[in-house]
């Protein structure tokens, strides 16, 4: 039974959590040879953010973003937003007020399970990731598992419903897409394994399939460090859409 004096699981969470703030001016300059007017765009990024603490395992986070123009420098175009379209060249920096990430998450010994609107990042977010040099980074209302059934192993699987992309809510696309990432620690290196599966909801014939490896490790020899990466994966789309096939390197 619990009584007036007895903390609930919410009271214990909430309290002593941690509270966040990153804010970021950035400039941008366009200047291009074409019938547009040159853009200038001076936009603060705001995110403030708590995260509750741990109790049973259980944490949540929420996340608010703002950005603005400053100073009145917002000379530019966003074409997917409709700010200012076909005037200035396109700073893809929208003003916009929203939820950044707004999570529950669930933490074991070996398992890790996250459900809500949060940022997912994999390898050099050459596929996967938060697109981080913009204000209005990307995130995924997502269902993310993690398991790390030995110290040398960690798998982990996504569901995304909705991919937040950097052009505010108004370019957002609704998706099913399932991501699967594997990284096992080898003698040599890291070996990543992965499968990116993406599909619009509101164009299912539009899906995109990337299959890649990836080893990146390092060593000492005679005195000196070195690293080494190597990377290929696969991409193909065989629909009414789209047919192609395209072949990824890095060395």
């Amino acid at each position: 039974m619990l009584t007036a004096h007895s903390p609930t699981l919410l009271s214990q969470s909430l309290g002593g959590g941690t509270v966040n703030g990153v804010f970021r001016l950035r400039y941008e300059s366009v200047d291009q040879d074409n019938a547009l007017d040159d853009a200038d765009a001076l936009t603060l990024s705001s995110r403030l953010s708590y995260t509750t603490r741990t109790v049973n395992g259980f944490s949540a986070m929420l996340e608010a973003e703002d950005v603005r123009a400053v100073a009145g420098i917002d000379s530019y175009s966003v074409g997917s937003t409709g700010f200012k379209p076909g005037r200035y060249s396109s700073v893809d920096d929208p003003e916009t007020t929203e939820v950044d990430q707004a999570f529950l998450q669930y933490n074991s010994d070996i398992f890790t399970a996250k459900l809500g609107r949060q940022v997912i990042v994999y390898d050099n977010h050459r596929f996967i990731g938060h697109v981080g040099w913009r204000q209005d980074r990307q995130k995924f209302d997502a269902v993310t598992l993690t398991l790390t059934p030995s110290e040398n192993l960690n798998l982990t699987y996504n569901f995304l419903d909705e991919r937040e992309r950097i052009f505010a809510e108004d370019a957002d696309i609704d998706s099913e897409d399932h991501l699967f990432h594997a990284v096992y620690d080898t003698p040599i290196g890291s070996l990543t394994g992965y499968a990116y599966l993406l599909e619009m909801q509101d164009l299912p014939d539009n899906s995109l399939d990337t299959y890649g490896l990836r080893l990146s490790g390092s060593r000492e020899i005679n005195g000196f460090e070195v690293s080494y990466l190597l990377e290929y994966a696969d991409q193909d789309s065989e629909t009414d859409i789209i047919d192609y096939g395209a072949d990824y390197y890095l060395v």
